[in-house]
């Protein structure tokens, strides 16, 4: 990628990342990270990989993922990242992501296997799936702007009991839908579970 943060504190910001063939900015950092006022375009996977405490805040993403890759994200965390974060994912800008419709790519913003996100007033536009989050939990998505997905606008899978529970979703506004798929997908893929009342909870969306 462009830039990889590892194993240090550090601050990015104000800086134009473009034409990338991988990803953009890897954070591979359980330390404090701030990536802020960045400007990345024609980025052909991830835009910005973030650790287990970084700050995305306010940054301008256009044209990710656009190799198809099937866990590329506009925003996602570093494969690494799992376990409870402290990250805060608010204010970014994510248009066009990816080219096609694929399985679980091609998002704004993604989360896999972690707990404690805050994903706070982001415009994206034009994804597969504005936020798509699998087996996250104890994580707080607020007054989001989420339109033009061309599937789910959100998308809550839970691979592994209880794995996805406790997340708050206030205030998220929802525009055009794709005409083939709801605005909201919440699929329990573990045999024998279903979709139970502490799932998720939403509140004026």
């Amino acid at each position: 990628g462009a830039m990889s943060i590892s194993w240090s504190e550090a601050t990015v910001q104000n800086n134009t990342i473009s034409s990338i063939t991988g990803d953009g900015i890897d954070v591979s950092s359980s330390n404090p990270v701030n990536l802020s006022y960045n400007t990345l375009t024609n980025i052909a996977e991830s835009a910005i990989l973030y650790g287990s405490d970084t700050d995305v805040l306010r940054n301008e993403i256009t044209t990710s993922c656009t190799t198809g890759a099937t866990t590329c994200a506009a925003i996602r965390n570093a494969s690494w990242i799992s376990g409870v974060v402290t990250s805060t994912i608010s204010e970014n800008s994510i248009k066009d992501v990816g080219t096609w419709v694929g399985a679980d790519g091609n998002a704004g913003i993604f989360s896999d296997w972690v707990s404690g996100l805050y994903i706070y007033k982001n415009g994206v536009q034009n994804a597969q799936y504005a936020v798509r989050m699998i087996d996250t939990s104890n994580s707080s998505i607020a007054e989001n702007i989420l339109l033009s997905s061309r599937v789910n606008t959100l998308s809550l899978i839970q691979n592994n009991t209880w794995a996805t529970a406790n997340n708050s979703f206030t205030g998220n506004t929802f525009i055009q839908r794709a005409p083939d798929y709801p605005y909201i997908e919440m699929r329990d893929e573990v045999p024998g579970n279903w979709i139970v009342s502490g799932f998720s909870t939403f509140d004026a969306n």
